[in-house]
């Protein structure tokens, strides 16, 4: 912290020192004064603008530990087929068309080095069909991963890497379960997901442990322990369902060997 002391206060002092050696006028001491005053309002004005550099520095520094990315997408598709031996609503045979139809997909990707053994990493996306408003109430982890009619952010990713020693790590949040591998080869793109797409394919919230069994080995092979929450009982929210009181709550455990 800089400490601001007043010219003025060390240079009274001096003359007061002084005093027995030179006897100054009035008028000498008042300009003395006039031009100290003048010296300290400017240095008062560079101290306080150094602090506000250093403030704006400060920001800078902490938000540049923060990695932001975008992807953008808009498509237009056309559908045309008809329905198969199983339907709900329609004969089978029946033909269909969807035409012109336009979508808009956004995501916000976000991560963080804390420290050298914890790292953050997020990601918010929206997804949704031109002019289609219908919201969706029930519940669903496929949310922000397709057409559902809500154009507000949706939290896909939101987990915390912690790695206490070089093949270890527990990552707790919500998972990177989304794009596994499958998606990557459509995408063109570097694998982002825990788990195979045709396995699973949205949002889950939950505790991983992951153990890497050998560092020299071009195999990677690895462990992983997972604990979740399938549907977890709240009083404060009953979705479609009738009587949630007598629903338990779904507790969902894996594990997963890879190479």
């Amino acid at each position: 912290m800089i400490k601001k002391i007043t010219l003025s206060t060390i240079l009274l002092a001096s003359l007061g020192i002084n005093a027995n050696a030179q006897t100054y006028s009035q008028a000498d001491m008042d300009n003395v004064l006039n031009r100290l005053n003048k010296l300290e309002k400017s240095t008062s004005e560079s101290i306080d603008e150094l602090y506000d550099r250093a403030d704006e520095n400060e920001f800078q520094a902490t938000m540049n530990r923060i990695k932001w990315g975008v992807e953008f997408e808009t498509t237009v598709n056309s559908i045309n087929g008809k329905t198969g031996s199983y339907t709900a609503s329609n004969i089978p045979g029946t033909k269909y068309s969807f035409s012109n139809q336009w979508m808009t997909k956004l995501r916000l990707s976000m991560n963080s080095k804390i420290n050298e053994k914890t790292k953050f990493t997020g990601r918010l996306s929206m997804y949704k069909n031109w002019s289609d408003s219908t919201v969706n109430n029930i519940a669903d982890p496929a949310d922000g991963r397709k057409p559902n009619g809500d154009s507000s952010l949706f939290v896909e990713r939101a987990y915390v890497d912690y790695s206490p020693i070089s093949n270890l790590t527990f990552t707790l949040g919500r998972q990177p379960s989304s794009d596994g591998p499958g998606m990557t080869l459509i995408e063109n793109t570097k694998r982002k997901s825990t788990y195979p797409a045709i396995l699973f394919d949205g949002a889950a919230d939950g505790i991983v442990t992951t153990l890497k069994l050998s560092k020299s080995s071009s195999m990677n092979p690895i462990i992983r322990m997972a604990y979740g929450k399938g549907y977890q009982s709240n009083t404060n929210y009953s979705a479609y369902k009738a009587n949630q009181n007598s629903i338990k709550d779904l507790d969902v455990f894996g594990a997963f060997y890879e190479m």
